[in-house]
């Protein structure tokens, strides 16, 4: 015989266990907006001449949409740049970045879009680019919020003319993604769109005569989120989970005359952030990225000759310590240049 207080406790058992699985089914899980896709070194080498970085007339886009009602194509959005590269330089080599952000899927019939990695077509200087050498995205599983970030790399070496140092380049980047119209099957008009955050060329080059100059590039996309709402981190996240790392291995430090980090970080737009190298105490800098040159786009050079070693660590954190709660709120780590002047010819 069952007792009536043994069926009671097995029903509440039941029903708590049914309670549980509705309730994981239904929660989405918490946003993890922590540091956690470091840079990859994506190549290395030597050259006698130098290094430039150059983000032309970048500014963030209005959102690109695959279908425009009025040309009937996807929308487009045009950088020009120019490499600065000196007289009588050759071209080493040349990468295109394409940063962008906020893309997704729109979907009318949810509270929220559906985020989605960028289509786009990036056409250099009249040169279609085709598929990007590497594509790196990051996306956070925010309720709501769900859209990826993300760094599309273009090898360029071939179409940039050192012979022509004031030469300009003109990009222009289109969303690609195909669109069918609203056919029905899908939540929403079925059009995406994303936001350019900016258009940058690395270029490396030789001189005649020059010293040894020794680089090592990274590339990635890595964003954070780090906010203080008057009692607590959001998402739990403080300063010291949102150190976006780019490692730089067996680097040349023998008959080393200085040393340099460039340092790309998308949306980085405010005081409130810290560059580490290395670990050292005496090896950081506060507000490197303060919306130079605006506010959705930061990027900056910084002497770490002090601090160099075979193997190399840089930290770009978002907030300046877990016991100040300004912060940055949304940053990401794109892009780190590691680049070694030698004495050696």
């Amino acid at each position: 015989m069952i007792r009536k207080s043994d069926i009671n406790l097995h029903i509440g058992m039941a029903m708590l266990f049914l309670c549980t699985a509705l309730v994981l089914t239904v929660l989405p899980a918490a946003a993890d907006y922590t540091a956690d896709k470091p840079l990859t070194e994506i190549m290395n080498g030597m050259v006698t001449g130098g290094m430039n970085y150059t983000i032309g007339n970048s500014s963030y886009s209005p959102k690109l949409w695959n279908y425009n009602s009025t040309t009937s194509t996807g929308d487009s959005f045009y950088v020009q740049l120019q490499p600065g590269l000196p007289d009588g330089a050759t071209n080493h080599s040349a990468k295109l970045y394409v940063y962008y952000t906020w893309s997704y899927l729109n979907d009318t019939n949810s509270s929220s879009n559906t985020g989605m990695e960028a289509n786009m077509n990036v056409v250099f200087n009249g040169l279609d680019l085709g598929a990007p050498t590497d594509h790196y995205t990051d996306q956070k599983e925010a309720s709501g919020y769900d859209y990826p970030s993300g760094t599309c790399a273009y090898d360029v070496t071939s179409y940039v003319d050192a012979t022509d140092p004031s030469k300009t380049y003109v990009v222009k980047v289109t969303n690609a993604e195909p669109y069918n119209g609203d056919d029905g099957d899908t939540d929403g008009d079925d059009k995406c769109s994303f936001n350019i955050q900016a258009v940058g060329l690395l270029t490396l080059y030789n001189q005649s005569g020059g010293t040894n100059k020794y680089y090592y590039i990274d590339e990635g996309c890595d964003v954070t989120y780090v906010k203080w709402t008057g009692s607590s981190w959001t998402y739990g996240i403080k300063p010291s989970d949102a150190q976006c790392v780019a490692d730089f291995t067996n680097v040349n430090t023998n008959n080393v005359e200085s040393a340099t980090l460039t340092t790309v970080v998308p949306s980085g737009g405010t005081p409130y952030n810290k560059l580490y190298f290395n670990s050292f105490s005496s090896g950081s800098w506060e507000g490197l990225w303060n919306a130079n040159p605006y506010a959705d786009f930061s990027w900056t050079t910084t002497d770490v000759t002090s601090y160099l070693a075979t193997d190399n660590e840089a930290k770009m954190q978002n907030g300046l310590n877990d016991n100040n709660y300004n912060t940055d709120t949304q940053m990401q780590a794109a892009n780190a240049f590691l680049l070694v002047n030698t004495t050696t010819t």
